[in-house]
């Protein structure tokens, strides 16, 4: 496949790292194999690599930008790709925690959906270090499901129960 139908996951910096994107992974990766759409990351090295992604590793902006302006669609932590994707008109699934949302999301165009961690009844951080990360309370089957809306695919992911495990797509 091109990198136009590319679709980018994009987790560089540390508070913000959503570390289940596998979980994500498992439920996207065959219905998005039956649209002929592949995922890439953007990892910092080789150990920060999401499993069953092509990873592009140690870009610099103007490759990352290129790669995300010819993608069908970004999901990223709160972070600077968002911030291009949405100059370059591209969809975005952004990821927030450590800042809310209402004050950090990208200002152009209407091609951005934020995901507010629930933080678990806390205020953000705002930058200080979390623990456990608050970033890790965002539900895989809610990321999931934003990314089949996102790209108009019509599945729905069905929670059988409290935890991810017990979740399955349904057509």
């Amino acid at each position: 496949l091109s990198l136009h139908d590319a679709l980018p996951i994009w987790n560089r910096n540390g508070m913000n790292v959503y570390d289940i994107y596998t979980d994500v992974i498992a439920y996207i990766k065959p219905v998005l194999q039956e649209q002929g759409v592949e995922i890439v990351s953007f990892c910092k090295d080789s150990k920060s690599i999401p499993e069953k992604t092509k990873p592009y590793i140690n870009l610099n902006k103007k490759q990352e930008a290129y790669i995300l302006q010819n993608s069908l669609l970004n999901i990223c932590s709160d972070n600077l790709s968002s911030y291009i994707s949405n100059a370059l008109e591209v969809p975005c699934i952004s990821l927030y925690s450590i800042y809310p949302s209402a004050i950090n999301e990208p200002i152009w165009n209407n091609n951005h959906f934020s995901i507010d961690s629930e933080r678990a009844g806390n205020l953000p951080a705002y930058g200080v270090k979390e623990e456990p990360k608050s970033i890790n309370f965002i539900e895989p089957e809610k990321i999931a499901q934003a990314i089949f809306d996102k790209l108009k695919i019509s599945k729905k992911i069905e929670n059988l129960g409290s935890k991810h495990q017990d979740c399955e797509v349904q057509k």
